[in-house]
């Protein structure tokens, strides 16, 4: 069944992608992954054999995860000097647990702006 409760635009482009999705079947050399941090919104036929039917969960990353990810993501910032002596990316990866990769690029993107 569909999530929103059978609305006509929600049944729409579910059928809408169900259709693509069938029609890679006669393609070859085709992969086709899709994601999502909400599994239990998708519609289920999106997830019966034939369809997106293999499911890999990624959890969040740990803290040493994590730090890689601050890392990444203020590098430009170390780079030209912006980064101020007094931050600690290990630090911000201890006080971060629970904090997706996106979530950690928007933390970085905030401090940036400020």
């Amino acid at each position: 069944g569909t999530v929103s409760g059978g609305t006509g635009v929600n049944d729409s482009i579910v059928n809408q992608l169900l259709a693509k999705i069938d029609g890679v079947d006669s393609l070859d050399n085709i992969l086709l992954i899709g994601m999502t941090n909400r599994l239990d919104m998708i519609d289920e036929a999106l997830l019966r054999p034939g369809r997106l039917e293999v499911h890999v969960e990624i959890g969040l990353p740990d803290e040493e995860g994590r730090n890689e990810i601050f890392n990444i993501h203020t590098k430009q910032m170390r780079e030209h000097g912006y980064l101020g002596s007094d931050v600690s990316i290990p630090h911000l990866a201890n006080v971060t647990q629970n904090y997706s990769g996106a979530e950690i690029a928007g933390v970085v993107r905030s401090a940036a702006s400020q």
